[in-house]
């Protein structure tokens, strides 16, 4: 398997792992809401200016720029991820892929992984468990689209990985993941953290 070229490698026994559906009700919702926001917004700020037009500028700027980097952007990409079926995480005989395209995708091998560790994340809102994948060396993130390689900038500042996994979000249950990596992954495979019997988890593949 070595050596084999990048892109979509074909693997027979890989596993493609879809979103949950509340990730997908999420992102359907909330990305044409935070449009709306964002136009009304704008209308408020322009509307009430009384003639500042540097200040109202800059409102505006920094209005569109948090709505459109942080919100809306990333919303579509990931709408339109699940339209197309491109799986959330796929697994397989080289590695981890956070999609489908070794070439185009985050991605790493089984043999670049230093260690796997785990961790709850809790916040009034949402909790969740992650596992989190310890690369040997820090690599380069240049070749992903920017709004890939900023998403990965993120959970690197988040958890000191950009390759971190989190079960909740996965149409798969997690005991199944953490055997399927088990199977390829011999290396040093630490969940004292998270409880997998218990806890929000993430759904099979029909979505129970």
């Amino acid at each position: 398997m070595q050596g084999a070229p990048l892109g979509h490698r074909l693997d027979p026994a890989r596993r493609r792992i879809g979103y949950a559906r509340w990730m997908l009700v999420l992102f359907a919702l909330s990305t044409p809401g935070f449009t709306v926001l964002l136009i009304g917004g704008t209308w408020s700020i322009a509307s009430g200016s009384e003639g500042e037009w540097l200040i109202t500028a800059l409102g505006l700027l920094m209005l569109w720029m948090v709505f459109l980097g942080l919100l809306i952007v990333p919303g579509i990409w990931y709408l339109v991820r699940m339209w197309r079926d491109v799986p959330a995480l796929q697994v397989d005989a080289w590695g981890l892929v956070w999609g489908d395209d070794w070439s185009r995708d985050l991605a790493i091998e089984w043999r670049d992984i230093h260690s796997i560790t785990s961790r709850p994340l809790r916040s009034q809102y949402y909790s969740d468990r992650l596992l989190l994948i310890h690369p040997r060396s820090a690599g380069t993130m240049s070749t992903l689209p920017a709004v890939k390689r900023w998403g990965a900038w993120v959970t690197a500042q988040l958890y000191g990985t950009p390759y971190a996994i989190g079960l909740g979000t996965l149409r798969i249950k997690p005991e199944e993941l953490v055997a399927l990596i088990r199977r390829h992954f011999g290396g040093s495979m630490d969940l004292g953290a998270i409880e997998l019997e218990s806890g929000p988890g993430g759904e099979d593949e029909d979505g129970r």
